[in-house]
């Protein structure tokens, strides 16, 4: 299986929205970890950053030709991952957060248990 590539929608983010996506998208990929049968994007950002995170969601879907909660564990794991690099080489490329907080950032990602 070929390496996760993180979205276009998230790529493009602008950096003020990049983690407000990026946990969005994650957050949608950790509910099917969980087994839940669909897992629609939350209603709770603002519309801007719902936008990209649908988009996000259409396009691995579009390119793994099945829908999110069929993907499987390891394959959804390596999209969290490729996404948390993302977010990680992303902030501290632009120098938004220093490491250590996008570290925290990340292990919060990674604790959420919505």
């Amino acid at each position: 299986m070929t390496q996760p590539i993180v979205p276009t929608a998230v790529k493009n983010t602008k950096s003020d929205s990049l983690a407000d996506v990026t946990y969005f998208v994650v957050r949608v990929l950790r509910n099917a970890l969980r087994n839940y049968p669909a897992t629609p994007v939350s209603t709770e950002p603002e519309p801007v950053v719902r936008q990209a995170v649908e988009a996000a969601v259409q396009e691995i879907e579009e390119r793994e030709g099945a829908a999110i909660p069929k993907l499987g564990n390891e394959r959804l794991a390596e999209y969290i991952g490729a996404l948390e690099h993302n977010l990680r080489s992303s902030l501290e490329s632009h120098d938004l957060v220093d490491p250590a907080e996008s570290v925290a950032l990340l292990d919060d990602l990674r604790s959420e248990s919505l």
